[in-house]
């Protein structure tokens, strides 16, 4: 039987490891998302996964950005640790856990959440001018295709 075919998976302290047939290489996995890709064997993802737990965060508190300008929300969670790259952040939302980009993650403090306010007046104060720019882009004439066909004069 070919490699390809077997599921080859283990459970390693909470992470799961797993063959990757199309890249030829193993996957660490955790709550069923890819966390770390690439090791050339089973011991060297064990080996990534013990520096991980070497790792000790402190959970804080945080607000994640959904969308921008008009649907412009925020969301109160926990983030509970930070990737090996120090790019984005494990989170856990209404009990959901995800990994974030840091750029979509604050703090929540008093003073986030004053600024949070002030951003929600400025949606509002957004979609007022978009309101005023819609009608008065119904305002304006369209070309309409008549306006550029002319009849050709007969050459009698």
């Amino acid at each position: 039987m070919a490699l390809e075919t077997i599921d080859l998976k283990a459970e390693y302290k909470g992470y799961t490891i797993s063959w990757e047939a199309r890249d030829k290489t193993w996957v660490i996995s955790l709550d069923d998302k890819a966390a770390k890709r690439g090791f050339a064997s089973p011991d060297k993802a064990q080996e990534w996964i013990e520096a991980q737990l070497k790792r000790h965060f402190r959970h804080q508190p945080i607000l994640i950005r959904y969308g921008w300008g008009s649907s412009l929300s925020f969301e109160s969670g926990v983030a509970t640790s930070i990737t090996e790259d120090n790019a984005e952040a494990w989170i856990l939302v209404k009990g959901k856990r995800s990994k974030e980009t840091l750029k979509v993650l604050f703090l929540d403090t008093p003073k986030n959440q004053a600024l949070i306010a002030v951003l929600k007046d400025y949606t509002t104060e957004l979609s007022t001018i978009h309101d005023k720019v819609d009608v008065a882009l119904g305002h304006m004439e369209i070309l309409k295709p008549e306006m550029m066909i002319e009849e050709k004069a007969d050459d009698n």
